[in-house]
């Protein structure tokens, strides 16, 4: 992710005050004194995330809201934070007008600017994932299972719409974010921004101005909800917003100033909504003004049958996704991968695609031996289900059943090969080279329960 920062300034020790603050926080930082100097620096680092501008150069009050201009036609989806004097906090609103992202008055509070640097690169890194199909919700909702298929079709139905959505996800890594993402891209307002607001925080005030704003000499600026250029808001972790907030949003979305042309997106884990309101850790009236349309993210451990076309889709990509040129999967690996539980859901599955990929740098085929320990010995928590080995070919359900099966038998009888063998009917020296193929432990320490009900 790019994390460079440029500072057009011709105030030397304000320049080198805020590169210092921000090479202290791991930020690369240039500094420029002129409009030239920033060009040339634009034009040679294409990882630039946010560029801080002051107003004034010199005697001309105008240069900042020119530079501003032109890196706006240039650069539009770099984020440029104005830097502000005492005597010029109204232009400093008005260059947001113009398009800047925020404001930083001098003196500098370095926590205002440590927030400001650390939510405007989020932004560009956001703005560049989407342009580079990084954040894209394709594999998220990849499969036929049911519930997918569910899924995406009420996405499909509600996405050119205003209505309030709250996702329930049942695990992390389901792609919540995405969700909301795929539903503003398909919206009438996807061309306006997608600003996201993760409302697990300690500092309620810091909360609050991110949405409502906060007021500078008498004029409201950096709201989410009042800045037209919003699309979409939204809203992570909607149940850990803390009361204080609530009771302003609550009176924000009752009353006449509601911006309707803003998208309210929000975001949970599994919650018991009754629960919630009865232990007052919400208000009820704004749970149920938020949830318009609830729509569940299943977990992967619901629908394994769609395990297969989410793997095959991250190495096919993976070019565009890793930038590692694809490669094939021997079906000894690949069932192996089916059979883990992936509690960390299709995110984990991209992060080990990733790391197979990695791992099997000289070989054109990624097999067993690249897969890491903890995907390829798990404690499964699960019973098999039968049914699902439907949506599978005949040779990996064989093989699927065949390592469940086994390992069943293995716990069965604490570890004792011999014993396994003996009731399986399987020649000893053949059941050590099945255990080895399909990578099974040989000990009692599986414990994989067997659900003969899904038969």
């Amino acid at each position: 992710m790019a994390d460079q920062i440029l500072i057009i300034d011709d105030d030397v020790e304000v320049s080198k005050m805020v590169a210092e603050s921000l090479e202290d926080e791991d930020y690369k930082v240039f500094r420029s004194k002129n409009e030239a100097e920033a060009f040339d620096i634009l034009r040679g680092n294409s990882s630039i995330a946010t560029v801080f501008l002051d107003l004034w150069f010199g005697v001309d009050e105008n240069a900042g809201f020119k530079i501003l201009k032109k890196i706006k036609k240039e650069y539009p989806d770099i984020p440029v934070v104005m830097i502000s004097g005492h005597g010029n906090v109204e232009n400093a609103v008005l260059a947001i007008k113009k398009g800047a992202y925020d404001f930083i008055e001098k003196p500098f509070r370095l926590d205002k600017l440590l927030l400001v640097t650390k939510r405007s690169v989020e932004l560009y890194n956001l703005k560049k994932s989407n342009a580079d199909g990084v954040n894209d919700c394709t594999p998220y909702l990849l499969g036929s299972s049911t519930e997918i298929q569910s899924l995406h079709s009420s996405l499909k139905k509600i996405a050119d719409s205003k209505s309030r959505v709250l996702f329930i996800a049942e695990g992390v890594g389901v792609g919540t974010e995405l969700m909301a993402l795929y539903l503003h891209n398909n919206s009438s307002n996807k061309f306006k921004k997608f600003v996201y607001i993760n409302c697990y925080t300690t500092d309620d005030d810091e909360l609050i101005k991110s949405i409502f704003g906060e007021f500078v000499h008498g004029i409201n600026v950096g709201g989410a909800l009042d800045d037209e250029e919003n699309g979409t808001i939204f809203l992570d972790n909607i149940f850990n917003m803390p009361m204080s907030v609530q009771t302003k949003f609550l009176s924000y979305l009752k009353s006449d100033n509601v911006n309707n042309n803003i998208r309210i997106i929000s975001s949970s884990g599994k919650v018991d909504f009754h629960d919630l309101v009865s232990k007052k850790i919400f208000i009820e009236d704004l749970l149920y003004r938020l949830n318009v349309v609830t729509l569940t993210v299943p977990s992967i451990a619901s629908r394994k049958e769609d395990i297969s076309p989410i793997i095959d889709y991250f190495i096919k990509n993976s070019l565009k996704i890793y930038g590692i040129e694809p490669k094939t999967i021997s079906s000894e690996a690949k069932i192996l991968l089916m059979a883990y539980d992936w509690p960390g859901n299709v995110k984990q599955i991209k992060n080990i695609i990733e790391y197979l990929l990695l791992m099997s740098k000289n070989e054109r085929t990624i097999k067993i031996e690249h897969i890491p320990d903890e995907v390829k010995y798990r404690k499964a928590n699960d019973p098999i289900n039968i049914t699902k080995l439907i949506d599978i070919p005949l040779k990996d359900a064989r093989n699927l059943f065949e390592k469940y099966y086994i390992e069943t038998q293995i716990a069965k009888f604490s570890g004792n090969i011999s014993e396994v063998s003996r009731f399986i009917g399987m020649e000893r020296s053949a059941l050590h080279r099945k255990i080895k193929t399909l990578c099974i432990k040989e000990t009692d320490d599986i414990n994989i329960p067997f659900n003969r009900n899904n038969m």
